[in-house]
């Protein structure tokens, strides 16, 4: 298993705990502006949401910030197909994960995303990063999600299932993308006389 840890001790920001740990209440406030709502669910008890960023090295592998009620917790999550070529390299050169090429190329990919939520977004006149409120550097600011001050009605959350099953069939209808299958579905109603135009 690839420990955060070593990218921890790689960065060096005494902010940041041994394990990957920070406070919840900034990286939340952060990744939302950032990045919108997470896309991805999370243990409902035992966390509030949880983001998957994506790796530059494979579509299937992850930077996990996961919230929980005082810390936001980092770690790497990958697909069972990657963790099995992992292993498979580890035992082959009798090495631990971190020692094989597959696991120095996650960690690095893992560690330039970690860096990576340095770079400040605004709120106002104010930057903010995964830490808190933050200094900036010419250029190094980011974009706010284009999902920045609109909500989502709370009927979507009354059925969770239902919400869930529709938005799969949306993006199914899209070959894969929501927005082309919620650009079809519009469509359809509109097509069928269902909505107004």
């Amino acid at each position: 298993m690839l420990r955060f840890s070593i990218i921890v001790k790689r960065v060096g920001d005494p902010r940041v705990g041994g394990l990957g740990n920070v406070p919840a209440g900034p990286a939340f406030l952060y990744l939302y502006r950032r990045f919108g709502f997470p896309s991805s669910g999370s243990d409902a008890y035992k966390e509030v949401c949880a983001y998957y960023l994506p790796l530059s090295i494979k579509e299937d592998v992850f930077l996990r910030v996961f919230m929980g009620g005082r810390h936001a917790w980092l770690g790497i999550a990958m697909s069972h197909e990657v963790r099995d070529a992992l292993i498979d390299q580890s035992l082959d050169n009798n090495v631990h994960d971190e020692d094989t090429e597959l696991g120095r190329q996650i960690l690095d990919a893992a560690e330039a995303v970690f860096r990576d939520l340095f770079r400040p977004v605004f709120v106002r006149d104010i930057p903010i990063n995964l830490l808190g409120e933050a200094e900036v550097a010419e250029g190094a600011e980011v974009e706010r999600s284009p999902m920045a001050g609109y909500g989502v009605p709370t009927g979507c959350y009354e059925n969770p299932g239902l919400f869930l099953e529709t938005m799969g069939k949306i993006g199914d209808l899209g070959g894969g993308s929501i927005p082309e299958g919620l650009q079809k579905v519009l469509e359809l109603l509109k097509g069928e006389h269902l909505c107004k135009e």
